[in-house]
């Protein structure tokens, strides 16, 4: 990135974080009908349509800043495991155990050098493969 695209992306950082309100010009939108923050059916769709389809962050970097850190997610409807394996790589994985389909991991957060399922004690390596 050049000197001038950073001084660019500063002064457009710095117009977004002080303005109130939508710039000039900007077409009027609009109201949002509260429903489709609580309505369970809404959520459904959303799911559905735009969640199952489209990339979604899932954490950033410094969540998973070591090897063997790991999150489990389950924001889009689906359970997965996001892992820091030990050569760098940044994966994800559903959070099934191959054997009879229980959660690998149980925690929201932490840190392992194994992914191991409580149920039969079925272990994974930090890339998902079955130890």
């Amino acid at each position: 990135m050049t000197p001038e695209q950073v001084v660019e992306l500063r002064r457009l950082m710095e117009y977004e974080a002080a303005r109130s309100e939508p710039p000039e010009g900007f077409p009027a939108l609009p109201d949002i009908p509260g429903g489709r923050y609580s309505d369970p059916n809404f959520f459904r769709l959303e799911q559905e349509q735009l969640l199952s389809k489209s990339w979604l962050l899932a954490a950033h970097l410094d969540e998973l800043a070591s090897p063997g850190d790991f999150l489990r997610w389950e924001n889009a409807g689906q359970p997965v495991v996001l892992v820091h394996a030990e050569d760098g790589a940044i994966l994800a994985f559903y959070n099934l155990c191959s054997h009879r389909g229980a959660p690998v991991v149980s925690e929201n957060k932490g840190n392992s050098r194994r992914l191991t399922c409580r149920y039969h004690g079925w272990s994974y390596s930090l890339r998902g493969e079955l130890l």
